[in-house]
């Protein structure tokens, strides 16, 4: 149950600038990972291991970056929960220790 400690009030500037932050690293990496797969060699690739990895973090990154879209546009209009950061920290291999602590910050209210 959540209960109005596990919520914030709509995020504001620092909760914007943090995720528009995360937004551009997502990006980066998933136009990284289209340039190798768009490099990768032609021979027989759904049976190479790399190939597929590549495959399944696009498609992890994807899924982030429609997560932090969802998250930027509630930002100013909702009530933001810390679950929802806090699953979005920990579900997403993409975020250093240092992008963690900017979204934490800028969201999470201690209990």
């Amino acid at each position: 149950m959540t209960t109005d400690n596990d919520k914030v009030p709509a995020a504001g500037i620092k909760g914007v600038k943090a995720l528009n932050e995360f937004k551009r690293h997502l990006q980066k990496v998933k136009d990284h990972i289209n340039k190798e797969i768009g490099n990768y060699p032609s021979p027989i690739p759904a049976c190479d291991a790399q190939f597929n990895y590549l495959l399944e973090e696009r498609s992890k990154i994807t899924k982030a970056l429609k997560q932090v879209d969802s998250l930027l546009m509630k930002c100013g209009r909702e009530i933001i929960e810390n679950e929802t950061i806090e699953e979005l920290i920990k579900t997403s291999n993409q975020i250093d220790g240092g992008m963690a602590e900017r979204l934490s910050a800028a969201f999470i209210r201690s209990r």
